[in-house]
């Protein structure tokens, strides 16, 4: 699957989404954030990793927490 650097995946087996920051080859650059504190604390970290693009797959459309339907 090809990747480009603003998409939102998540690895096959599981995981925080992450946004993909850049492709090198097969790597792909992802960046998420982490909760830092204690539960319910507003301290987050951003963390990056590099992941080989066959463990990856697109992330579906994100729950906002409200409804997008219009009546």
């Amino acid at each position: 699957m090809s990747f480009a650097p603003g998409d939102v995946v998540t690895m096959k087996s599981g995981g925080p989404q992450m946004t993909v920051e850049s492709l090198k080859g097969e790597n792909v650059v992802c960046s998420w954030m982490e909760q830092t504190g204690p539960k319910n604390s507003p301290k987050y970290a951003k963390k990056t990793d590099v992941f080989l693009d066959v463990t990856l797959a697109k992330a579906g459309p994100r729950a906002l927490g409200f409804s997008t339907a219009r009546r």
